[in-house]
């Protein structure tokens, strides 16, 4: 794939998908859904990066750009916090909530932010990626 411009786009979000573009052109999009069979999956698309990098025969050094989408892009712990914490605020407007419920709320997603995080630069690591090239949205 020499002397073409390789973007690999991807989301860990609900619906967790990668999508390749080759010379501003989308490829192909594929949500993970499809390889674990888990309807409206959550978390970091492993094998959906897998099988678009095998199919276009795809060194993941020859990539220019990685387009990371997550939802709140947002760390350390304190961002983390504050974000989701006016998020839910806006959801218990319309219900009601007791107190150990937010806060039990509030920290299964903080925790969930940083797990998705961490996957990210696990995947970073692994293809040693320069961070350099990655965009977070």
């Amino acid at each position: 794939m020499k002397n073409k411009k390789i973007y690999l786009s991807f989301s860990n979000q609900i619906q967790a998908a990668a999508a390749l573009a080759i010379n501003d052109d989308i490829v192909e999009f594929v949500q993970e859904e499809r390889f674990n069979r888990k309807k409206m999956y959550r978390g970091f698309p492993y094998r959906s990066i897998k099988y678009l990098l095998s199919k276009y025969k795809i060194n993941p050094k020859d990539i220019n750009k990685i387009i990371y989408c997550y939802a709140d892009k947002i760390y350390p712990k304190n961002e983390i916090k504050k974000n989701i914490s006016l998020r839910i605020d806006e959801g218990l407007k319309q219900q009601q909530y007791n107190k150990i419920k937010y806060n039990q709320r509030l920290n299964s997603e903080i925790k969930l932010q940083k797990k998705l995080f961490s996957n990210a630069n696990l995947f970073l690591k692994k293809f040693k990626l320069s961070k350099k090239k990655i965009n977070l949205f």
